[in-house]
């Protein structure tokens, strides 16, 4: 049973409080509190259109560096905080430590690929595997002190 606005008065009057004192509870609201975004993160798309990105497969999550710019140090401390920053974006709503574990792995292994490639310039996409005669040709080319541009005219004469 519900009761009304006077019973409710009547019924604080008669414990000793104020029936025309604000109310103790809060307004609640179901909306997060604005974060202040960067904007890089701004510009950022995290999921595709109409996907929740803290609540797609791990498998499917595509990371943009743009996320990292905020970030200039990617060691120690610079990781750990764009880790942080990135896993916050991501996040299970709930507590999934199935999910959340890939996702820690999957952020790391991203934050590492962009610390090499701004460590490079962007010029090593990936490792390249050379076969032994190749190293040794390489250390021929090396010893005789041959440029490419000098390999390059030799070849063609």
């Amino acid at each position: 049973m519900s009761k009304t606005d006077a019973e409710r008065k009547e019924f604080l009057a008669s414990i000793g409080l104020n029936p025309d004192a604000p109310g103790l509870v809060a307004e609640v609201t179901t909306e997060a509190p604005a974060k202040s975004k960067s904007k890089a993160d701004a510009s950022v798309r995290l999921a595709p259109e109409g996907m929740d990105p803290r609540a797609m497969p791990v498998s499917d999550i595509v990371f943009d560096p743009r996320l990292l710019d905020d970030f200039p140090s990617l060691e120690g401390a610079g990781m750990s905080a764009a880790s942080r920053h990135v896993f916050d974006l991501y996040k299970s709503h709930g507590r999934n430590k199935d999910r959340n574990s890939l996702l820690h792995r999957k952020i790391t292994e991203f934050i590492g690929a962009v610390r090499r490639e701004r460590a490079t310039g962007g010029l090593v996409k990936e490792k390249v595997k050379a076969t032994k005669e190749q190293r040794e040709l390489a250390n021929l080319l090396a010893a005789k002190g041959l440029t490419a541009e000098d390999l390059a005219n030799l070849l063609n004469g």
